[in-house]
Parts: C-alpha cells; sequence; structure tokens
C-alpha cells in the first residue's frame, strides 16, 4: 500500500477552505492530482476521480458538505461553494470536503478552482483538518477548526499543533478567476500549498 494510503487509515484529513474577502466562489476539482503525480503517470491532472481509502473502507470525496450555520450556498451537485455575502467581510464562510482527500504516492491533496472574485484586501483561507465536517457546528474563520492547518487570509500560515502564524510571501487576495489552489499533504504531515502547479506555501510537522 502506498504510504498515502497508510496515512489515511491511520488519520482521514478533510478539506477545509474559507471564502473571505476577495475569493468568492470556487469549485472542487474532482479527480485532481498533484503535479509530479499527474507527470509521472502521464495522464491529464482531471482525469479519473481518486478514491482515498478510510479503515479499509473506499470513500470518494464528491463535493462540500452542507454547513447549515456557515454563510455559503452550494450548488445542487455540492461542487461549487459560494459566499452569501458579497463585500468579503462577513464571518462564517467556512466548507468542508463531504469526504477524506483523496491519496496520491505525494501525499493527500485536494484541488479547488477560484470562480469568482471581488475587491478585497484579504484572501481565501484553505488547508486540511483531521475534524470531519458536523452540520450543527459553526466557525467564524479556518483558524478556528480544530487539528487543521491552513494558509490565511493575508499570507499567514496556521497550524493548530502550534498555535502560531507564520509569514509566508504568498497573498491569497492576489488569486483571480480560473486560478487553481491545492493542499498536498505529506505522509510526515508536511503541508504545501500550490497555484497552478507552483508552491507558494510551506509548513513543516503541520498535522
Amino acid at each position: 500500500a502506498k504510504a498515502s494510503d497508510a496515512l489515511l487509515k491511520r488519520r482521514p484529513l478533510y478539506p477545509v477552505v474559507d471564502l473571505l474577502g476577495a475569493t468568492a466562489a470556487v469549485s472542487l476539482a474532482l479527480g485532481a492530482s498533484p503535479p509530479a503525480a499527474a507527470s509521472s503517470a502521464g495522464q491529464q491532472r482531471h482525469g479519473a476521480s481518486s478514491t482515498a481509502v478510510v479503515g479499509g473502507t473506499g470513500r470518494n470525496l464528491s463535493g462540500f458538505a452542507e454547513l447549515a450555520k456557515q454563510q455559503v450556498v452550494l450548488s445542487p451537485d455540492a461542487v461549487l461553494a459560494e459566499r452569501e455575502d458579497p463585500t468579503g467581510e462577513a464571518l462564517f464562510g467556512v466548507v468542508f470536503g463531504n469526504g477524506p482527500m483523496p491519496a496520491h504516492a505525494e501525499g493527500l491533496y485536494f484541488e479547488v478552482v477560484v470562480e469568482e472574485t471581488c475587491d478585497g484586501e484579504d484572501g481565501l483561507a484553505i488547508g486540511a483538518t483531521a475534524t470531519p465536517a458536523d452540520p450543527a457546528a459553526a466557525f467564524e474563520t479556518a483558524d478556528q477548526v480544530p487539528d487543521c492547518v491552513c494558509v490565511d487570509f493575508d499570507g499567514a500560515v496556521f497550524s493548530s499543533t502550534t498555535s502560531e502564524f507564520a509569514g509566508v510571501e504568498w497573498r491569497p487576495a492576489e488569486l483571480r478567476k480560473g486560478d487553481r489552489v491545492g493542499v498536498l499533504i505529506s505522509e510526515a504531515g508536511a503541508a504545501q500549498v500550490l497555484v497552478n502547479d507552483r508552491v507558494v506555501a510551506k509548513a513543516s510537522d503541520a498535522l
């Protein structure tokens, strides 16, 4: 079994995105692979969907989870998440994946596509959590999610392991419509955020 499969069996991780600031809507790129996996396999990036293995039972990440208390509207197929507040200033824009991050040779990976933007000093937050979606839960911002690592709105990596923010050069507010944003978690728990296949932020021992 792949190392990422072993990681999933021990501790599944779930996508988490916070729609705040300049990013108003994203879609989940089903079947996306980390760049190295796609190139080594000689396949297109958006091919057949990956299957995450959790406790020996296959489960697919097929969209975002419905959370009644969050200020986000999902499309009927749950692939598109759109913020209710047009200004980007309201909180409670956190959404989770409805299944674990798919496993690849490089680790666990998911990707979203920016579908709508607006003016704003801050951008989205994106990362991973060991906490599955709870329909009754409410989170003002992504850094309140337990067991989470994410790159936050103004360009800082937050990990609940350390409860600290570390600055990065990437600014999420600079994302534009059509940009692809991915999160890769290695077997060792290190996190990478990629924009259009380019690594823009890293965090070691994040989860």
